[in-house]
């Protein structure tokens, strides 16, 4: 049996949505209720697969959900979905926006199964987007891109800086089995 999924609900009582995800084909899950984020908050959400984050009783919910989206599925429970504030929030990195009578109703645990599944594409796909495919190990674009970002934060702060470069001849060739 795999291990439960593990679902941090922020401002919501656990007793609004512990039926839906008990009886749920989608899970097992995990929940645990919290008031507040502890800090920092992309540490804590990190452990978690998905987020459920009340808008309207957090009042840093949009900052919050900038740190905590690329680490969990974040959906926000907000009492106005229009289409303007949907979107503002998939655009922050939720990945779907919940009234609170959403709460109530069967197949939640089934959408935030969906939402833990689209987060983890998300990450795979970058992943697989920074880094080569066979070895694993950052492609010659992402080597720019880290020295780029490197050499622009040592003229704002000074300090030494090493870079080790390795060629190995033939790599291309050799397979890992």
């Amino acid at each position: 049996m795999p291990p439960p999924l593990q679902i941090l609900l922020l401002s919501i009582p656990i007793e609004s949505v512990a039926r839906d995800f008990a009886a749920s084909p989608f899970g097992p899950y995990s929940m645990l209720a919290a008031t507040e984020v502890p800090q920092p908050a992309s540490g804590i959400a990190a452990s978690f697969d998905a987020v459920l984050l009340d808008a309207d009783r957090h009042a840093d919910a949009a900052p919050l959900c900038d740190r905590l989206a690329p680490a969990s599925a974040v959906l926000i429970v907000a009492a106005d979905r229009g289409p303007e504030a949907t979107l503002a929030w998939l655009q922050r990195g939720a990945q779907d926006v919940l009234g609170a009578d959403d709460l109530a109703l069967p197949g939640l645990a089934r959408r935030v199964r969906a939402a833990i599944e689209r987060q983890r594409l998300v990450r795979a796909s970058r992943q697989a987007y920074a880094t080569d495919l066979a070895t694993g190990l950052p492609h010659r674009q992402q080597l720019v891109e880290h020295m780029s970002q490197l050499l622009a934060l040592r003229e704002r702060e000074p300090a030494p800086m090493a870079v080790l470069v390795l060629r190995i001849e033939g790599f291309t060739t050799t397979e890992s089995r």
